[in-house]
């Protein structure tokens, strides 16, 4: 458990310093910052309504729809 505790600790660290994290902004915003970019551009940002997860935005193959993706910590 103690070693969970640490990898979650040094995930949130690098998700954080990250230059694809955005900090706190709304869905719709994180939609508007990845439309028309690459397949596989992203985005990562805190969850609006879960606190001490991060949503994980990803633009698709058709660069017309986002996926948003929820990661929550332990």
């Amino acid at each position: 458990r103690k070693c969970r505790r640490i990898l979650n600790i040094h995930c949130s660290l690098f998700i954080l310093y990250s230059s694809g994290f955005h900090g706190s902004i709304p869905s719709q915003t994180a939609e508007l910052r990845l439309f028309g970019r690459v397949e596989g551009d992203y985005l990562i940002r805190f969850a609006a309504q879960t606190p001490g997860a991060f949503s994980i935005a990803v633009m698709s193959h058709d660069h017309q729809k986002v996926s948003n993706f929820l990661h929550l910590f332990f």
